[in-house]
């Protein structure tokens, strides 16, 4: 995989030992997320990417997705951003189920990770987490042949907190149906489907949760916990135990100790997580010894306004006898113990601003204003003066939102007789080196290097007053109310709307 580099100083690497710190400037625009996927190629350990608010690990995450491509088979690079529950600080509402296979997902990977990358906003990494053990310990797994007893791995199910449902739809259900199991497991793409004969698995497949059509035939699969919390008989004592030591209440009026006490997963359960276990891990916990660390923003003031509102939650919630709250420090990271922890491993500072105290700075330039202009009589007088001065300087690519978009800034670009070479992403650049080429990226903010001399303009810079509609996260659901279920209802000349290109 080809690299480019933004520092026109080599970078001493004997400075990266635990507990070494170090502040890179100038990094401007993408140029950080640039900085961030050639970190993660040089360094023989996994890393870690702190950032001061989850917008901002979003775009990181989408940003990191284009320049950590890989054209090269068989690689499958590891580039997560570890989610956050969505939910405010004491919520009574529990995390979508989607979220929780991910958050699972990840965990389980990051124990035996080698290398990859992993973003995470301080609020989330400031949650304290599920003991390693018991997402390690929790795994099953199912092969073609393999002889099981179905009730008992019923049981087994519902005991690490799976629902059993009629027809499985969402991570951490399951059905049965005679001799028939469908599982959505958490952190799979997709459910599967177990036919047994007799005792013994004889055929496994996944399956389409929408239309419950089998598909693809596999030889076997694993299974992660359902939840962040176990909810057999032991984990439901063990947190009645602790409901009881935590809080001098009455125990017949609060609803959410019955409901656990009955076997129900009451929502907002997470924020009372301490209580199933006898102790709690942090994210550090699950992350390798040789793990580097780099922190985009002001991590620390992030820290401090999240905690701020930990505490002013509590302060407002926690007067409820019926509903007690756990102190924060028992669902969270206090500040400073968070950043005593990050001190046993090097970390990198990155910003996008440029001072003498900094041990490298990128060979970064501030943009001219490129904004298209459509009420002037030439709108793209600024873009075609920087062209031509960059024609002698270095390539330009410019990068669009979507194949759409890219279509309609080709077609802007003709106007001043500019065509640029369409290519699939950042590595096709970066080996043919064209003077100008246009692409597919997320990014918002390009970047301008001066050595070597290469411009990254995306579709914002250009179109300021242009709001694009990001994506949202996730799969996208289709509404049974709207879809439309026949070809026949359709006429011709009848408006149409694309997922990702719009109107038609």
């Amino acid at each position: 995989m080809q690299e480019l580099n933004l520092f026109s100083t080599p970078l001493d690497a004997k400075l990266l030992n635990p507990g070494s710190k170090q502040s890179w400037g100038g990094l401007q625009g993408a140029s950080a997320a640039l900085c961030i996927a050639n970190c993660a190629r040089e360094h023989t350990g996994p890393v870690l990417v702190l950032t001061e608010n989850s917008q901002q690990a979003q775009r990181l995450r989408a940003e990191l997705a284009f320049f950590c491509h890989s054209d090269e088979a068989g690689s499958d690079f590891f580039l997560e951003e570890f989610p956050d529950w969505e939910t405010l600080p004491y919520d009574t509402f529990s995390p979508h189920q989607d979220i929780i296979s991910q958050r699972l997902k990840i965990l389980a990977k990051l124990v035996q990770l080698e290398r990859g990358l992993l973003i995470v906003s301080i609020n989330t990494a400031l949650h304290r987490l599920s003991p390693r053990q018991y997402v390690q310990g929790s795994r099953l797994s199912f092969g073609l042949g393999q002889h099981v007893d179905i009730e008992a791995l019923t049981r087994q199910l519902q005991n690490t907190a799976y629902q059993r449902v009629e027809a499985v739809y969402e991570h951490g259900e399951f059905a049965l149906r005679g001799s028939i199991l469908d599982i959505f497991p958490m952190g799979a793409d997709s459910p599967f489907r177990i036919e047994f004969f007799d005792d013994e698995i004889e055929s496994l497949r996944s399956f389409d949760p929408e239309t419950q059509i089998s598909q693809e035939k596999i030889d076997a699969i694993s299974l992660l916990t359902g939840k962040e919390y176990p909810f057999d008989k032991t984990a439901i004592e063990a947190f009645r135990r602790h409901f009881r030591e935590a809080f001098a209440v009455d125990l017949r009026k609060c609803p959410l100790y019955e409901d656990v006490s009955q076997g129900i997963a009451t929502a907002g359960i997470e924020y009372y997580l301490p209580l199933f276990f006898e102790r709690m891990d942090h994210l550090f916990d699950y992350l390798p010894a040789n793990t580097l660390l780099l922190s985009y923003g002001n991590v620390h003031e992030g820290a401090e306004l999240f905690w701020r509102d930990i505490n002013s939650r509590f302060t407002e919630h926690g007067v409820d006898p019926q509903r007690p709250l756990l102190p924060p420090e028992q669902m969270f990271m206090p500040v400073n113990d968070f950043f005593a922890q990050l001190k046993k491993y090097p970390q990198i500072q990155l910003h996008s601003l440029a001072s003498e105290q900094q041990h490298a700075q990128a060979s970064t330039q501030n943009f001219p204003d490129l904004s298209v202009e459509h009420k002037q009589e030439e709108p793209l007088a600024a873009l075609q003066a920087f062209l031509q001065g960059q024609e002698k300087q270095g390539a330009v690519l410019f990068c669009a939102d979507s194949p759409g978009r890219r279509e309609t800034l080709l077609d802007l670009l003709k106007r001043i007789k500019v065509y640029p070479q369409p290519l699939d992403n950042w590595q096709s650049f970066l080996r043919e080196r064209p003077a100008c080429a246009i692409c597919v990226s997320p990014m918002e903010s390009g970047f301008w290097l001066k050595d070597p001399a290469m411009a990254v303009i995306t579709e914002s810079q250009l179109f300021v007053h242009h709001v694009s509609q990001r994506r949202r996260r996730g799969k996208f659901h289709n509404d049974a109310d709207i879809v439309v279920k026949s070809l026949t209802e359709l006429r011709q000349s009848d408006p149409v709307v694309h997922i990702d290109h719009g109107v038609g």
